[in-house]
């Protein structure tokens, strides 16, 4: 099972009328392709059908329908071993009710009111973890930091302004990673028993670990970051533990730029909470 996070996937109606009460739709995924081939993957439609992959269904009234929204997917394989299986639209049918159309039938299979919509898909051809994966590992453990952020993650030593602007803005705008600032109070450079220093620790709700990486991190240090989170959550949890609280910490990767795409597939395995474009007002 892979899931991944396609942003700004647009979907467009293309109606079909069948019989005098019921047209048939296909809601066409015009962009999906490249949106998932920027995570390495490719999928082969039915050669038959020269066109965008899209699903069925059935509804009592015409309708045009073009717009995009974030989609979360996951691309099941098939069981038996065979080429091809299902991706599945976790939150489309969601988003389709707030436009109006309530699905009758969907034939892709699955006709459960509830349940979520998938295509099905001749085949495709995932990423292999074992080519890049070692280039972007090796990559982290051994280049030196870029000094942004040598304090927190590398033990004693400087810190940049870049770094140092970007970890206060988080602190006072706990907004821009998406905490409500009147629910989390930070503090900075909270030292764990493991020795590490987180950059911006929130206490509110749950326990929220900040990783921060200024305009100036390299690849590396992203990678680095993405493992320093993983890190984090079990430090934490086991923290929680010996003081006899519930366990729900959680830690955001809060990036002044974006994700490179060479990280995206790591940072979907890893599961870790990136936050992209957090822009300090004045940054340095």
């Amino acid at each position: 099972m892979y899931e991944f996070k396609l942003p700004s996937l647009r979907v467009k109606t293309v109606v079909h009328p069948e019989k005098k009460k019921d047209f048939t739709h296909r809601l066409a995924f015009v962009n999906l392709e490249d949106l998932l081939r920027s995570y390495d993957v490719t999928i082969w439609p039915d050669a038959r059908e020269n066109r965008a992959p899209a699903l069925r269904i059935k509804t009592s009234a015409k309708l045009e329908l073009d717009f995009k929204l974030d989609a979360h997917v996951t691309l099941l394989p098939r069981k038996d071993g065979k080429p091809g299986g299902k991706l599945v639209f976790q939150n489309l049918r969601q988003n389709l009710r707030k436009r109006g159309l309530q699905i009758e039938s969907a034939a892709s299979g699955e006709a459960g009111k509830d349940s979520a919509l998938a295509i099905r898909l001749l085949k495709f051809d995932l990423p292999g973890p074992q080519t890049l994966a070692p280039v972007l590992l090796k990559a982290a453990a051994t280049n030196s930091a870029t000094g942004e952020s040598s304090r927190s993650s590398f033990g004693p030593g400087g810190e940049s302004p870049q770094h140092k602007a970007l970890k206060e803005y988080v602190a006072t705008h706990p907004l821009s990673i998406g905490l409500p600032a009147e629910d989390y109070q930070p503090t900075f450079e909270e030292e764990l028993p493991s020795g590490d220093r987180l950059d911006v620790s929130f206490m509110g709700a749950d326990w929220v670990a900040v990783e921060v990486k200024s305009r100036i991190s390299t690849t590396a240090d992203i990678t680095r970051g993405m493992f320093q989170c993983v890190k984090y959550v079990a430090v934490m949890n086991a923290v929680q533990v010996c003081r006899g609280e519930r366990q729900n910490a959680r830690a955001i990767l809060a990036l002044q730029g974006t994700i490179p795409p060479e990280l995206r597939s790591l940072r979907d395995q890893l599961r870790v909470d990136v936050r992209e474009n957090v822009i300090p007002q004045e940054a340095p």
